[in-house]
């Protein structure tokens, strides 16, 4: 645990239920970092924050050293505050950088590897997170300029003991179930109402984030600030939810037919939004199969100009067989009246 006197708050960077974000500048090193503050006036006393807050150092310290996993450099307490240090992403929250720019489906691919390359090292690590959404994914830039994506916010996250065998995950990590309902409606897994799930719905979180990006659809909610409304990322049919559409009408979600997009990737996001988590696939399932996906793959002229030769070939085919038909018709009539 460090002592924190040597960071000078620059700015507020964002704000949570249970603390505030700010950028600091270390004096020391002379980098800047994050600084996650979380405040004694958001619980019941100083004992439940300082467990609260060493239950997300202690997921934070078992996932480090992954390149899509927000870094944590080091903690401390000041007064009635608890400070988590951590890398800062100057790139902001995924939902903001995705709704602040033109639809890429290059981009949002390259993103689903690295979010699928995450999920897969968490669950690995015993971590479950239970809260994956847009504003828990952060944004930094490598020394090309590429973005890379950061998860972040591991409020929620259930730490195992055991470290499971990333070679045989599914055998261990399938056997931990969890009991505490949590997560965001537009992004939690159905199962989590029933207080009863399994790391799986971390895979359901993912094809919710996922299928967000590719539809880009938005919704507007309020910010603590009165009357300053933000877009939100989500997946949402009318007035419902992607949770609510799995919940209320006991149906799996299935992406729309017009996304111009292989259609082996379209199945793959369709497994991941399953009501019944067994049949999602595993994030290292998951990893693999997206490690297999190419730029080719979500350029959307290939995938339009293909499915349109499809339809111009089926519409040959059809006519050819109606043609067929007619021609039998014509000689059963000939036979019928050759026979009278």
């Amino acid at each position: 645990m460090g002592t924190g006197t040597s960071y000078a708050i620059q700015n507020k960077l964002g704000e949570g239920m249970c603390g505030e974000v700010y950028k600091a500048w270390d004096k020391n090193s002379r980098t800047s970092w994050a600084i996650k503050t979380l405040k004694r006036s958001n619980f019941n006393s100083l004992k439940e924050l300082k467990n609260e807050a060493m239950k997300e150092i202690d997921a934070l310290l078992k996932v480090k050293h992954h390149e899509n996993v927000v870094n944590l450099k080091e903690y401390f307490q000041k007064g009635k505050h608890f400070c988590l240090v951590m890398e800062l992403c100057r790139g902001g929250t995924l939902n903001d950088f995705i709704l602040q720019r033109p639809k890429d489906m290059v981009n949002n691919l390259n993103f689903m590897k690295q979010l699928s390359s995450g999920v897969s090292f968490l669950h690995g690590q015993g971590v479950v997170h239970r809260d994956l959404k847009p504003d828990n994914i952060l944004i930094e830039f490598n020394h090309l300029g590429d973005a890379v994506v950061k998860i972040s916010d591991f409020g929620l996250a259930k730490v195992f003991i055991q470290t499971f065998n990333p070679s045989a995950q599914e055998k261990c990590i399938s056997r931990k179930y969890m009991k505490t309902c949590c997560g965001t409606p537009f992004f939690q897994a159905p199962e989590t109402q029933n207080f009863h799930y399994t790391h799986k719905a971390d895979v359901f979180s993912l094809g919710a984030i996922f299928a967000s990006m590719m539809l880009k659809q938005r919704v507007q909610i309020n910010t603590s600030q009165v009357g300053v409304k933000r877009d939100l990322l989500v997946v949402c049919m009318g007035n419902l939810t992607i949770a609510d559409y799995e919940i209320f009408f006991n149906m799996d979600y299935v992406l729309p037919s017009d996304l111009w997009i292989n259609p082996h990737l379209v199945l793959l996001l369709n497994s991941l939004l399953r009501k019944d988590y067994h049949e999602r696939p595993g994030a290292e399932q998951l990893r693999c199969a997206m490690e297999r996906m190419t730029n080719k793959d979500v350029e959307t002229d290939i995938w339009r100009e293909l499915a349109r030769r499809n339809e111009e070939l089926e519409e040959k085919t059809i006519k050819k067989e109606r043609k067929r038909e007619k021609k039998l018709q014509r000689l059963n009539k000939c036979k019928k009246c050759t026979i009278l």
